[in-house]
This record gives structure tokens, C-alpha cells and sequence, in this order.
């Protein structure tokens, strides 16, 4: 959870109804389906509204041209770099905030018109990194994901306040970022800017505790084991698993999409390996109720649920 996720809980649980414009770097990072909106259950009923009833998740067209630009980020194989592999999350992250029927009360909605100026500082941007790449390919193999310039946030900032001058609405009115930068920018341009403290420290300490509220107003949750494996091998490319006794231990890889072939695997998060892999998981694995019994179960609950065989 973000340093001052409290903070911006009770911030934004002060209004029954909330827009809140989004920076590229919040859909990178997944806040808003991870941290920000499991955290406004938490707020004290007692002092604060339960949950806004409604939250708009305006999303500028100037930073789904950035998530295009990151998505297409690929090595001289065609596989997705690191900025490419972000790029594909946080696409999965707008799909799931949209169409999640799981989550009541959230819309988004992207505003802004495609400006032709983008286009030229791509193509700028192409050219330089060419460059870099002559210079030095060995440091060219792998990238993070790549810091926008201030023409892109101040455009991102431009698109927000434009919707918002359209609309009758006054307050509840936020612009969320984890860019101290364009945080600062956007309150001088006269929004009210929320910026979103990630920790610092990373994956040092894995405590899988009940939720639970410390001392220090960190929030622990349970997390599945599934769901770190895939986020790691987003962020990695690939992440290898070792289990067994200390005499005898087997290695699994893991990957995700390294490819983007196709949006529907990161929406489904589909994790890969090699088929040596899956049988080796298939030896050692010791189900409650063997697959057959789940096979024909399948079938009878499947015409029932509307999903054909």
C-alpha cells in the first residue's frame, strides 16, 4: 500500500460523489484496482462517509497515447521490454476498472482529442533512442518504463481541465499522480492534486498476515500465491518458483505475454511454461477430487451458465 494511502482515503471519502483525473504512472503502478479503491473500505464509518457513491476515472487521451507508445516497446526478438510489459498491465488495469462488474460505482472515461504533436515526439523519441542504441546496444537490452517529458504531463493536465470546464461540477473534483513534479504543476494550475506515496523499500519482508492495520498505519493484506507470480513476471519478464524438500528441489519458469500477442492473456492473466514444466507439476501435484470428477461436473453446470462445450 502507498505511504499516505490513509490520507487519501479520508481525502476522497469526504465527498458522495468523486472525478478523479488519472496520471500515466497511476495505471503503470495498478493503484487504482490494487490500493486506492480497497482502501476506501477501510476509512473510520464513524468520522467520514462509508464510500463515495459513484468515482468517474477520467483518463486523458494524451496518456492512452503514452500507454501505446510503452505497449509497442519490443527488443530486436519482437519480445515486450519492460516498458512494453507495463504498457500491457496498465491497459489491463482500464479494461478491468471498465468492465469489471465485481466493482459498483466506478466509471471511467477518456477525454481529450489525438493532437498530431504527439505523433512528431514519437517519432523524435524513435530516432533518439536509434542513437542510444548504436552507442551502446548492451545497455539497450531491457528498459524501465520510460519518464514522460513535461509537454506530455502538461498536456495530460490541459486535457483534464478542459473536460472539467464542460461539465457542472465543483466539487469532489481530484488529480491523482505519483509524480511530485506534475502533483506540484497541477495545484499551481488550480486542481486539486492528490499524490500517491509508493513505499519505498520493495519485496524485502513477504508477510502473509489476515488484514490487519499496525501501529504504523500500514495495511497488510493476504495475497495469493498466483497473483504474486504473475505480477512478477510482469515486472521481470520471467520469474522461476522452487519447491521441495532441501534434499531434492525442482525449478519452474514462469512467464507472461512476452510477446503481446494478444490483450485478452493480460486480461486473463495467463502465466506460460514449458510443457516438461507441466508435467512435472501434473506428477507432484495432489488434487482434493481428480480431474475427471471436475470434467464432469463441468459439463452439467456449463449449458446451465449459458457457455457452450
Amino acid at each position: 500500500m502507498p505511504e499516505n494511502w490513509k490520507e487519501v482515503s479520508v481525502k476522497l471519502s469526504q465527498s458522495d460523489d468523486v472525478i478523479i483525473g488519472v496520471d500515466t504512472n497511476i495505471l503503470y503502478n495498478c493503484s487504482l484496482s490494487e490500493h486506492l479503491i480497497p482502501s476506501l473500505s477501510l476509512v473510520d464509518l464513524k468520522k467520514y462517509v462509508h464510500t463515495p457513491n459513484w468515482i468517474l476515472l477520467v483518463i486523458p487521451n494524451a496518456v492512452m497515447h503514452e500507454l501505446e507508445e510503452s505497449s509497442n516497446a519490443r527488443d530486436e526478438d519482437g519480445q515486450l521490454l519492460k516498458e512494453g510489459r507495463m504498457g500491457f498491465r496498465a491497459l489491463n488495469e482500464i479494461l478491468e476498472l471498465s468492465e469489471g462488474t465485481d466493482i459498483e460505482g466506478i466509471s471511467v472515461f477518456i477525454v481529450g482529442e489525438t493532437n498530431p504533436i504527439l505523433d512528431t515526439r514519437v517519432e523524435l523519441q524513435g530516432l533518439r533512442l536509434d542513437f542510444c542504441k548504436m552507442q551502446a546496444a548492451k545497455e539497450s537490452k531491457d528498459k524501465t518504463v520510460s519518464k514522460k517529458k513535461s509537454s506530455g504531463d502538461m498536456l495530460i493536465r490541459d486535457q483534464f481541465k478542459a473536460f472539467i470546464k464542460q461539465i457542472d461540477f465543483h466539487k469532489g473534483i481530484y488529480f491523482i499522480t505519483s509524480d511530485k513534479s506534475n502533483a506540484a504543476l497541477a495545484r499551481a494550475e488550480g486542481l486539486h492534486s492528490i499524490l500517491i506515496r509508493h513505499p519505498r523499500d520493495e519485496l524485502n519482508n513477504l508477510e502473509f498476515l489476515p488484514p490487519a492495520i499496525d501501529d504504523e498505519g500500514k495495511y497488510r493484506m493476504t495475497l495469493t500465491a498466483g497473483k504474486l507470480i504473475y505480477e512478477s513476471a510482469v515486472q521481470h519478464g520471467s520469474v522461476c518458483i522452487t519447491y521441495g524438500n532441501e534434499g531434492f528441489r525442482k525449478k519452474i519458469n514462469f512467464c507472461c505475454d512476452l510477446r503481446g500477442e494478444s490483450l485478452d492473456n493480460w486480461i486473463q492473466r495467463c502465466l506460460y511454461f514449458e510443457k516438461e514444466d507441466l508435467e512435472q507439476l501434473l506428477q507432484d501435484y495432489q488434487p482434493l477430487f481428480g480431474f475427471k470428477e471436475i470434467k464432469n461436473i463441468w459439463k452439467n453446470l456449463a449449458p446451465r451458465l449459458g457457455y457452450e462445450l
